[in-house]
């Protein structure tokens, strides 16, 4: 049975601007359609024997098609039908994710699924990911403390739905991955949330992700596991939050949302142009270099107490 990789892109005019688009412009759409080429070419690349698709409800212009399938990236339409939210929500678009869960859930061809975001570049095989889904549902546990504005609004949310306190942790939208067993039982576990919201008339924070959904079905969930090995989510803009376990222990997927419209851009340019991932993919993604600046003062420095 084969393995698939796939990106979620949703389009519906009728919401509000979105942090994932934030303009209604052919402009918005092409850079996040260059993301979604970066993100799959890249798994492609890397893992050759696995197939990559876009699932998406929006019809590509023809440039990008070709350029598509050309590069061997399915292209898998769908209806928006489910996980609607309302039009006020700043977020509504990106529960299109979950609408293509569910619906990747029902295709028998393959066994394996890997949902990610966009803006994710694939540096590494996917083998050992592929081995250990086996086991259950792998997500990304973003860390935050029981206090952070997002985890708490989480957790706010869970007691407007269940009438219950509960303690959430925070896992990210951006990778989901499992067998087609445990992946269509956490899909099914985050449509009854779904049902829970419709039920208590959208009463939630309007501020509320794909990631609510995704936090409250990982309670519980026999068989979860942490897919923090293979998956890191680095921010290189003002907010400059990064980690050198790309080079060290290295993580398989970099997800870098500060890179949507600049360094991801200009893989998209290499790609096109040579087929091939750039050597010096760090530098132009913002990530730090593997040394530490000052590594000859602190040799130097142990030398020194070493000596005394």
């Amino acid at each position: 049975m084969k393995n698939l990789i796939f990106n979620a892109f949703g389009v519906n005019n009728d919401f509000v601007d979105t942090p994932n688009i934030s303009e209604k412009t052919d402009n918005s759409k092409a850079i996040y359609l260059q993301n979604i080429f970066v993100s799959l070419k890249s798994a492609k690349i890397t893992n050759p024997d696995d197939d990559v698709a876009l699932v998406t409800n929006y019809s590509l212009p023809q440039d990008y098609e070709e350029l598509f399938l050309e590069n061997d990236i399915k292209i898998i339409n769908i209806t928006f039908d489910t996980y609607i939210m309302p039009a006020s929500f700043p977020w509504a678009l990106a529960f299109f994710k979950l609408c293509a869960l569910k619906y990747v859930t029902e295709l028998d061809e393959y066994e394996n699924f890997l949902l990610l975001d966009a803006d994710t570049i694939t540096v590494r095989s996917l083998k050992d990911l592929w081995l250990e889904s086996e086991y259950g549902i792998m997500l990304f546990n973003i860390d935050h403390n029981f206090s952070h504005k997002v985890r708490r609004s989480i957790n706010e949310d869970y007691f407007r739905l269940y009438n219950e306190s509960k303690n959430i942790q925070h896992y990210g939208g951006e990778f989901i991955c499992g067998n087609k067993l445990h992946i269509k039982s956490f899909s099914d576990k985050c449509y009854s949330i779904y049902q829970r919201i419709i039920e208590n008339n959208y009463d939630i924070n309007k501020e509320s992700g794909d990631e609510m959904i995704i936090s409250i079905a990982a309670k519980n969930f026999p068989n979860l596991l942490d897919g923090g090995a293979y998956i890191d989510r680095y921010w290189t803009g003002k907010v400059y939050l990064v980690s050198t376990n790309y080079f060290y222990d290295p993580v398989a997927i970099w997800h870098l949302p500060g890179e949507k419209s600049t360094g991801i851009i200009s893989v998209f340019k290499y790609l096109k142009k040579y087929g091939i991932l750039p050597k010096n993919l760090p530098q132009i993604l913002g990530l730090p270099k593997p040394k530490r600046s000052n590594f000859f003062m602190y040799v130097l420095k142990k030398l020194l107490l070493k000596n005394n």
